[in-house]
């Protein structure tokens, strides 16, 4: 907008609304502290005006890092900061930030020759929550998020280095409704991890009790190498961060470049172990298939049960899940090869190939059978029988 565009703009707003620039006015209730994230801000000759706070343009903006500059063809006062552009004009109350327009409480104001913004409404478009301290003669800005860091990046890496074992209610809201999906404890079926790193990118804050932040982990145990990345939606409670919203963004898993090895040498080190384990799923697998519940149940890990029925309500308990598949639907699930990449005396973990089919009882039509690859994680129990205790489909990228 050129000069003359904008003394025009001027006059049509001073003519349709009765509101004439702000020029000289004269200064009253100074001597007001002004503090931003927590250091008090030198020679900000802030004041009290008519309720309303006013700061000058350049001590605001250098207070929070940036320059001041203008541009004489617009009469605009011009503030960069963090890479962004701030501009304003005197006797309007319009602000433009990140090449959008916002209006302020009142016109941008010169007072005994300094540019003042009414700094509530200037300073919570950047982002500053405003507290007025009228016993102290202050005004406090604190940017949203303000020290807040480390406490979202001590929660985030509490939940996702699952060897922590962080309760989950001390990371999800109350009635957090995925929370029944969410894996409580660490499940070492897989084996001991051989790396785990997390990362927590930059955390934004829409407003002093919001965040989002897109975090991970890269993980590699004996068995499988994960990469997750997701993004969380966090409120904060009190003093406390909680989590609200998940949001998956990537996820990938492939089997480490030695696996071929790793199954040939426990085939040569536990070959009684090995067959057991192979055994006892093949039985699981015919039982599914068959449709015999009772030794479904038997060769289903009763550690999954238990953790399943604790987080499920009553009529989601796994016994009536299973029933009502048995009598509802037809499904196969062939296992056509299996081979273990990981034992020890309690857990043992399966790389299979598995074809699958459904056909829904009353219907003729049979799904078209399709096969996939799955990570099979089993339980020992009573040092006699291998049962199934849960899956991966490695081919569920995303």
């Amino acid at each position: 907008m050129n000069k003359i565009s904008k003394i025009a703009l001027t006059a049509i707003i001073v003519f349709l609304c009765g509101i004439a620039p702000v020029y000289g006015e004269t200064a009253s209730n100074e001597n007001m502290q002004v503090v931003v994230n927590g250091a008090k801000l030198p020679n900000a000759k802030a004041m009290l005006k008519n309720g309303e706070t006013l700061l000058p343009f350049r001590a605001f903006i250098e207070g929070l890092g940036g320059k001041v500059g203008s541009d004489p063809e617009t009469d605009a006062l011009i503030g960069e900061l963090n890479g962004e552009t701030l501009k304003v004009w005197a006797g309007e109350k319009i602000m433009e930030y990140k090449q959008r327009g916002y209006y302020l409480s009142s016109p941008v104001r010169i007072i005994q020759n300094r540019t003042y913004l009414p700094i509530r409404s200037a300073a919570e478009v950047l982002g500053f929550e405003v507290v007025f301290e009228k016993k102290n003669r202050t005004v406090t800005l604190t940017k949203y998020g303000f020290g807040q860091d480390k406490s979202i990046v001590r929660l985030l890496e509490g939940y996702m280095e699952r060897s922590l074992k962080q309760p989950l209610q001390d990371v999800f809201i109350d009635g957090y409704e995925e929370l029944i999906y969410l894996d409580e404890q660490l499940y070492e079926g897989y084996g001991p991890y051989q790396s785990f790193e997390t990362w927590v990118g930059v955390i934004e804050y829409p407003s002093s009790t919001r965040a989002v932040v897109t975090a991970g982990y890269r993980s590699e145990t004996q068995v499988l190498h994960e990469s997750v990345e997701t993004e969380y939606s966090l409120i904060k409670i009190g003093t406390a961060w909680k989590i609200y919203k998940v949001n998956p963004m990537h996820f990938q898993m492939e089997l480490p470049g030695d696996v071929d090895n790793t199954v040939k040498e426990l085939e040569e080190s536990k070959p009684a172990a090995v067959q057991n384990v192979l055994q006892d799923l093949h039985v699981y697998y015919k039982a599914m298939n068959e449709e015999n519940y009772d030794q479904a149940m038997s060769f289903t890990s009763p550690l999954y049960i238990v953790d399943w029925n604790s987080r499920a309500q009553e009529w989601y308990k796994f016994e009536k899940i299973l029933k009502n598949r048995f009598e509802n639907t037809t499904t196969k699930e062939e296992l056509l090869e299996a081979r273990v990449l990981y034992i020890d005396d309690s857990y043992a973990a399966v790389h299979a190939r598995i074809l699958y089919s459904e056909q829904l009882d009353g219907e003729d039509e049979v799904e078209e059978p399709y096969e996939y690859e799955l990570i099979i994680s089993m339980d020992l129990i009573d040092g006699k029988r291998w049962t199934y205790n849960s899956e991966l489909d490695i081919n569920s990228d995303y």
